[in-house]
């Protein structure tokens, strides 16, 4: 037989194919094999029909549309030999086609279709190339005397080489292919499979259907279906590594040869971020109208010709790697990130028997330019990029060096490149490899080997000589196309027959055939480096030895500083901590910070957040207000730049992600405007010196207002914390963290000590202030605090202690923290009968002493407070007011004294504005209390809310009704604003009638010019006639009344403030706070809060879609809905600093700071003479 020689073999489920012989080394080829043909642009592939007669498969056939590329290896060979076809208008002369490119080559030896000859195993190829170029066309892919040399071997193998679609063609999604899908499954006249309706993924659909082509069909060729190795680099590795996880794609193949990736390397992408960036870009670069609808768009993008929207993609995103997306379950095995699902063996496909895995020297050379430029000059931007924490930065510095010339520059790029993308998560992976292979019984059940490619080729270094051992570089060492000799040394080509070899005989599950030629330089002896379990062998032909390589020796200052979003550090910090019993700091913020960076979580809860803030905060506008008059301290805030710049921000932890949102929302300094990603918040972390700002001769100071380890520090003043002034560290911490209130003076006493009384024990107890109890992971675990007590000079490292900050939920590793304790919808894969959750028992949690449980924040759900110490607490016991009478039966929200000393006085303490109970017994007990201080002789009234985060907002109109009824409609009510969106004008629209009395049910909506509402207005309810308060000495009479604040009278309760001090003149007075600075009594009185869940429910309840989607993680965003504003205002009261400011300011001292009895006196003799 001759070259031309054609060779015919029958398909039986297809047809006949007529391949090529080439004679020289008797070795077949069929090119152009179709596995699967696409219906239509963005739609999942179908199997082809069989075919009449003999189908040609003598010549190259089209490959997916693509760019060129301008990889080095297309250089090595002149392009004359490159040259597969005859189209000049395509790279390699090859047409390009989006229906007919899902074909294979495949390369049998001719001695496999003999009469009787045994099955091969057979190897599939899934070439490179950032899933946007690669085609089984390129030269450098032709198999033939790769699987020669099998043959001459004794240990023939067939090579099959792929296709599969790229680009936007094959990797590309946004909410409108995603709103085209649903529209395309609605108006099937079939049911559409859940799997075929991912968006994005249409790439690893088509290689799923290539290898159960292959196993179906491959044995008319000689193969052996039952033993496919699948063969991948770069992307193609990554490719594999996709199928290991993804239940769907199970079975697809016995073995794996990974080269240069995992599914780390480039993480699957997110729709809302990476998705519709693309989309968004590329609709603008075709001048498709981006206020079309989502349908419009994407019909008007499917009809762009194929060789169109290949060119305005490769303009829009010249340099960009694709990939694939989370779908949301539909073909990705969960929303967990799929990197995380890398790192845990039980995720893997159980059929896998042998994994063969590893990278080349210098993975990163070819990216250098991508990253930075590699000159000295660049060396600060480069360390800010890779380093951005200061901390961080000598650490860089001790790993990579300090560059002196433009070439360490580029060998620092070079290093850490490679090591940040591929060689870390490689690292990691293989280490989950190594478990699972324990797991599963050891090497007989799952077969590892690891390997390391060090070589420079000769021909390439006479191109580039920076590129080294690059990524990619081994493959025409691996391969050995034809025309080899124009690009291999002849040592080159002897190092090409010793590595095919390895990876032949991995394919047979055989050891390694020992003749060929030995490699005649030394220096390349070493080209490949082997490990099983950490076992590191240099194999060379003349001799194995054992040596250690450097690059696979773990490095912790690496690894450190290399935490990314691949996955979890090998020791699982979460299982430590779900299973120790016993909390540390360090065991926390570990198990917080291990958490993988989830891009599908953090781009829904980013774009949900965002439309939240966007479309239905009331103050987003408002908060752009600059110079706000005193006490307000606070600069304008924009909070879509906040959340775009943590949109561009590079994660390397979960945890950070989630406390930037939550910090970012913080900046309104709104106690209603709140996000929190609720396993965040799992623990609460407590001081035991407990802080307060009294003033003292004269001077503010923080002094210790208890020491709850009993060592004798109370009272001794703090003079520094952290190295700096305690007062000024205290009021600069609240600022950047206390989100409850515009004034710094309101903030500061947030932070600090107070006394809270308890219904439980009719006390006053010890609050200790967010300073000293914080519900995020404080930035570190001690505070260095130095003290000036009456003994001298004390220094002081309060470390912090970690206290479960609400039910506790059980995980015993990274996986069943995320799923347990974070999703909102924890996928099922992870709780199967024999889960290790399920397997273990937990320790039984100790209880902490001085918090036993957790309450409800009062004026904030979704941010948890932990409840105060009990009275049974040793080192804590309550404030008792001794010198004040109880009087009557305390409420749910209120109680009543009568002050000793000062008989005329009494107190109405309302400590919250809300009650579980009925509302109209709480104002009826509120009345009936007040009768009775009356009828003992009280004459003036003070009433003290102190600590009242709000509650209902019926109650704050209606006690003051108490003391001033008979009020107008008007005069008892807030004109108030809702923002008008779109989205919002949908939902009113959907919702009008169906939901009486809901902020977005209009049918409530009360009219202001008319004074009649509609339904009901929520702002007041209708007094009960309790005349009975018409005799006391009070009714009517604001000279009879004093109210007190500390600023912390929040919500409705600042509601009651207003109404008291501006609609009906009774003076106020606030304490603490910054001494002789003015200070609000009250904050955020924003007139309704609503939260994302809430607005959720209601588009459903609606049948309206909506704008956004539920949160992925346990937690909310709560916001304000509603603009207050005061009768004929055009400032919001929650921006009107004047009308919010207290009349009189008191300063806290050690006295009136712990008895509040003491307090109350000096408010009574401020106000009414003995």
């Amino acid at each position: 037989m001759s070259t031309a020689e054609t060779i015919d073999i029958t398909l039986p489920n297809y047809g006949t194919i007529r391949g090529t012989v080439d004679t020289k080394i008797q070795v077949a080829i069929f090119r152009n094999v179709p596995y699967a043909h696409v219906p239509e642009r963005w739609r999942v592939a179908v199997k082809p029909q069989p075919w009449t007669g003999v189908r040609d498969a003598t010549v190259q056939g089209p490959v997916c549309p693509q760019g060129q590329t301008t990889y080095p290896l297309h250089k090595l060979v002149p392009e004359k030999y490159l040259q597969v076809g005859t189209n000049p208008k395509y790279e390699f002369g090859v047409d390009q086609s989006e229906q007919d490119s899902l074909n294979m080559n495949i390369f049998v030896p001719l001695s496999v279709l003999e009469k009787g000859a045994e099955p091969v195993p057979v190897v599939t190829w899934v070439h490179g190339g950032a899933f946007r170029n690669g085609s089984n066309c390129i030269p450098l892919y032709d198999a033939r005397n790769f699987v020669a040399h099998s043959a001459q071997l004794n240990q023939p193998v067939i090579v099959v080489t792929i296709n599969y679609r790229l680009g936007v063609f094959g990797f590309f999604a946004s909410k409108e292919l995603q709103q085209e899908m649903d529209e395309y499954v609605r108006n099937s006249p079939t049911p559409i499979p859940l799997y075929e309706q991912s968006v994005g993924n249409w790439g690893l659909q088509d290689q799923k259907l290539a290898f159960e082509w292959v196993r179906a069909n491959i044995s008319a060729l000689g193969g052996n279906g039952r033993n496919v190795t699948a063969w991948g680099e770069s992307a193609g590795s990554f490719s594999l590594h996709y199928h290991m996880l993804i239940p769907a794609h199970f079975g697809l193949f016995d073995h794996a040869i990974m080269q240069s990736g995992v599914v780390g390397t480039t993480p699957a992408q997110t729709v809302e971020l990476e998705g519709q960036a693309i989309f968004d870009q590329l609709i603008a670069v075709l001048d498709i109208p981006a206020d079309l609808d989502a349908l419009e768009k994407v019909k008007r993008l499917r009809a762009v010709p194929m060789d169109e929207l290949t060119q305005a993609s490769e303009t829009a995103f010249p340099i960009m790697a694709y990939g694939p997306f989370h779908d949301g379950g539909k073909l990705m095995p969960s929303t967990m990130p799929i990197q995380t699902l890398s790192t845990s063996p039980a995720s893997y496909d159980p059929n896998i028997k042998s994994i063969m895995i590893g990278a080349t020297r210098d993975e990163g050379s070819a990216f250098v330019l991508a990253f930075g430029e590699a000159k000295v000059s660049a060396y600060p931007d480069i360390v800010q990029k890779f380093a951005p924490d200061p901390k961080l930065v000598p650490l860089f510095q001790s790993v990579y060096g300090i560059p002196q010339t433009d070439a360490d520059v580029f060998k620092l790029l070079n290093d850490f490149i490679g090591d940040m993308i591929f060689l870390y998560p490689i690292e990691q992976i293989v280490d989950t490899l190594i478990r699972l292979q324990q797991e599963r019984g050891g090497p007989e059940k799952l077969s590892l080997s690891r390997y390391h490619y060090n070589v420079e080729m000769s021909k390439l270094q006479e191109i580039s000589p920076t590129l080294g051992a690059m990524h990619a570089g081994e493959l025409p060492i691996i391969f050995g196309p034809p025309l080899s000799e124009l690009a291999l040394t002849e040592d080159e080509m002897r190092l090409s027959l010793e590595i095919q070899k390895r990876w032949i005989a991995f394919a047979h599950q055989q050891p390694v055939v020992a003749e060929g030629g030995r490699v005649t330089d030394a220096g390349k002896d070493e080209a490949i480096v082997w490990t099983e379990d950490h076992r590191v062998e240099v194999a060379s032909l003349a001799t194995v030895t054992t040596t250690a390589h450097p690059i696979l020796e773990p490095d912790p200052l690496k690894a450190f500083l290399l935490t990314t979003p691949l996955s979890p550090p090998v020791d699982d910090a979460c299982g430590i901590l779900g299973t120790s019993g016993d909390f540390t700091y360090e065991k926390v913020a570990s198990c917080y910070n291990s958490v993988p960076f989830n891009h599908h979580v953090a781009a829904t809860t980013l774009e949900s957040v965002t439309t939240i803030v966007n479309d239905f905060y009331a103050f987003r506008d408002s908060a752009l207000t600059p110079d706000l008059p005193k006490p307000f301290s606070v600069e304008p805030f924009d909070i879509l730049k906040e959340l775009k710049e943590i949109k561009l921000a590079l994660y390397t932890n979960d945890h950070r992600f989630h406390y930037d949102l939550s910090m970012a929302l913080a900046g309104f300094k709104d106690a209603h405007a709140t996000y929190t990603a609720n396993c965040y918040h799992n623990y609460a972390f407590m001081q035991s010196l407990v802080l307060y700002a009294p003033v003292v001769d004269g001077k503010q100071i923080i002094q210790v207002h208890t020491d709850r380890e009993n060592r004798g520090h109370e009272g001794c003043r703090v003079q520094l914390i952290d190295g700096e002034d305690a007062l000024t560290h205290i009021t600069k911490w609240a600022d950047a963290n206390s989100i409850f209130s515009k004034d710094p003076g309101a903030r500061l006493n947030n932070v600090l000590a107070t006394l809270k009384y308890s219904t439980k024990t009719k006390s006053f107890k010890l609050k200790a202030g967010e300073f000293s109890l914080r519900t995020m992971l404080p930035d570190k675990g001690y505070i260095d605090f130095e003290l000036v007590c009456p003994s001298g000079l004390v220094n002081v490292r309060e470390a912090w202690v970690p206290l479960l900050n609400g039910p506790y939920t059980e995980f015993n590793s990274l996986q069943t923290f995320v799923q347990n304790v974070c999703q909102a919808s924890p996928p099922s894969a992870f709780l199967g009968e024999s889960s290790p959750l399920r397997e273990h028992t937990l320790p039984k949690l100790r209880e902490h002493l001085y918090i036993p449980q957790v309450m409800e924040n009062p004026y904030e759900k979704t941010n948890p407070v932990v409840n105060d110490p009990t009275s049974s607490t040793p080192s804590v016991e309550p404030t008792i007011v001794s010198a004040a009478t109880l009087v009557g039966t305390p409420g749910e929200a209120s109680v009543v004294f009568q002050l000793e000393g000062r008989p005329d006085v009494g107190v109405l303490h309302v400590h919250t504005h809300r009650t579980e109970g009925d509302l109209t017994k709480e104002l009826d007990s509120i009345a009936a209390n007040l009768v009775a201080l009356s009828e003992k002789g009280v004459r003036n009234i003070i009433i003290d809310l102190q600590g009242n985060y709000g509650g209902f907002v019926a109650f704050s109109s209606t006690l003051v009704q108490l003391f001033f009824p008979d009020k107008d409609v008007a005069e008892k009510t807030f004109p108030s604003n809702l923002r008008v969106t779109n989205s919002i004008r949908n939902l009113t629209t959907g919702l009008f009638g169906k939901a009486p009395g809901e902020l977005y049910d209009a049918s409530s909506y009360y009219n202001y010019a008319t004074k009649r509402p509609h339904i009901n207005n929520e702002f007041f309810i209708n007094a009960t006639n309790r005349s009975a308060l018409a005799a006391v000495p009070w009714f009517n009479n604001a000279a009879n009344i004093r109210l007190l604040t500390d600023g912390r009278c929040g919500s409705a309760c600042s509601m009651s403030a207003i109404f008291f001090q501006k609609f009906n003149k009774v003076a106020t007075y606030t304490v603490g706070g910054i001494t002789t600075e003015p200070m609000s009594a009250s904050s955020f009185p924003g007139g309704a809060v609503s939260s994302l869940s809430e607005v959720y429910g209601l588009y459903a309840a609606a049948q309206v879609p909506s704008p956004f989607k539920p949160l992925p993680y346990k937690g909310d965003v709560r916001f304000t809905a509603l603009e207050v504003f005061a009768p004929g205002g055009a400032v919001p009261l929650d921006f009107d600093a004047p009308y919010l400011t207290a009349d009189h300011r008191i300063d806290f001292t050690p006295e009136n700071a712990k008895d509040r009895m003491v307090m109350w006196e000096q408010v009574a003799a401020a106000a009414w003479s003995a």
